[in-house]
């Protein structure tokens, strides 16, 4: 599926035992038994990913978290691209 040049993943929820909106921004890590490697995580929750998008530039965020992003913010900057380089604000990468 694609949300605004985003790739988004829609993982099998039926497998976790949760009410839909339990983890809305992502699954907590302490779910699981090993520390989750970082592209499992969401650059902006920083939780376990919850119906993966992935930007243009390689960064992956919730489907929650990108919604947000996108509605609260004028620039659609990448909130990882914005810390690595502070210039890069006045480039759209979302």
């Amino acid at each position: 599926m694609m949300v605004n040049n985003i790739i988004c993943l829609k993982l099998d929820t039926n497998a976790y035992p949760t009410s839909e909106n339990e983890y809305p921004s992502g699954f907590p890590q302490s779910i699981c038994d090993d520390v989750p490697q970082q592209k499992y995580l969401c650059s902006n929750c920083n939780n376990i990913l919850n119906e993966a998008c992935q930007t243009l530039c390689g960064h992956r965020y919730c489907l929650t978290c990108v919604n947000w992003l996108v509605r609260n913010n004028n620039n659609l900057v990448c909130k990882m691209c914005k810390e690595e380089d502070p210039s890069s604000e006045s480039e759209t990468s979302i």
